[in-house]
C-alpha cells in the first residue's frame, strides 16, 4: 500500500475514533440516532472503500471519458448506497452512557411525561399511541445499548418524538467519564500524530502515492 493510500484510509478512521471517543467522555448520556450513527460510519470506512472496491472495480472505460472526475462520481455513488442502508434499516437509538437496565427507565420516564401509555416485558416495550416497538439491548462493551425496532412497519415520526423527549432526558442525568473514551481518544491522537509525521517527512512518496492510486 504507497503512503498515499494509508492516509486516506486512516485518516477517516482517526477521527471517528475521536468522535467515538469524545462521546464515551461526555458528562451527560448522549444519544445518536441510528441513522447518524451509520452515517458517520460510512464516513469512517470511505478510505477503505476508496482504496479496495473502487480499484479493485475501476471503471476504467468511464475514466478515459470523464477524467478525474469519475472520482467524484464513484464517492456519490458511495453515499447513495449509504443513504439506501440508512433509509432501509429498521429504527435505532443509539445512547453512549448508559446499560440497558438503566435506558430502560429513562424511556419509560420519557414516555410516562410525554402522556403515552406503554406496556413492557422486560426490555422490550409498545407505545401503540405513537406506534413505536422496541426493545434495549447491549450495543457493545461497557455503558453502550440501543433501542432497537422490533419490526419495520412503524411511525418514523413517533420515533423522532420518543428521540427527542429522550435526549432532553439525558442532559439531565449526570454520569462520570468512562475510561473507555480515553482510549478511543488515544488511539485517534496516535494515529493523526503518525499520519502527520509520514506527510512531514514523506512529502514526495505522498505526492507520488496521490497520482499512482488516483491514476493522474
Amino acid at each position: 500500500m504507497n503512503l498515499f493510500a494509508l492516509i486516506i484510509v486512516a485518516l477517516p478512521l482517526a477521527v471517528y475514533c475521536l468522535m467515538i471517543g469524545m462521546l464515551h467522555r461526555s458528562k451527560h448520556p448522549f444519544l445518536v440516532s441510528g441513522g447518524r450513527d451509520m452515517a458517520l460510519l460510512g464516513l469512517a470506512m470511505l478510505g477503505l472503500v476508496l482504496v479496495g472496491p473502487s480499484q479493485l472495480f475501476f471503471p476504467v472505460a468511464a475514466f478515459n471519458l470523464l477524467g478525474p472526475a469519475v472520482w467524484f462520481l464513484m464517492t456519490l455513488l458511495y453515499f447513495f448506497v449509504v443513504l439506501f442502508v440508512i433509509l432501509n434499516s429498521r429504527p435505532r437509538l443509539v445512547v453512549f452512557g448508559l446499560a440497558p437496565d438503566a435506558l430502560a427507565i429513562q424511556v419509560k420516564d420519557s414516555l410516562d411525561e410525554m402522556n403515552i401509555e406503554s406496556t413492557w416485558m422486560g426490555l422490550t416495550f409498545a407505545a401503540p399511541a405513537i406506534r413505536v416497538d422496541g426493545t434495549i439491548e447491549q450495543a457493545g462493551n461497557g455503558e453502550l445499548s440501543q433501542i432497537v425496532a422490533t419490526r419495520s412497519n412503524q411511525d418514523v415520526i413517533g420515533w423522532m418524538k420518543l428521540e427527542r423527549a429522550l435526549a432532553t432526558k439525558l442532559k439531565s442525568i449526570p454520569i462520570a467519564p468512562r475510561s473507555t473514551g480515553t482510549v478511543w481518544i488515544a488511539l485517534g491522537l496516535a494515529a493523526l500524530a503518525a499520519l502527520g509525521l509520514q506527510i512531514y517527512s514523506n512529502p514526495t512518496a505522498v505526492a507520488d502515492g496521490m497520482k499512482d492510486l488516483l491514476r493522474l
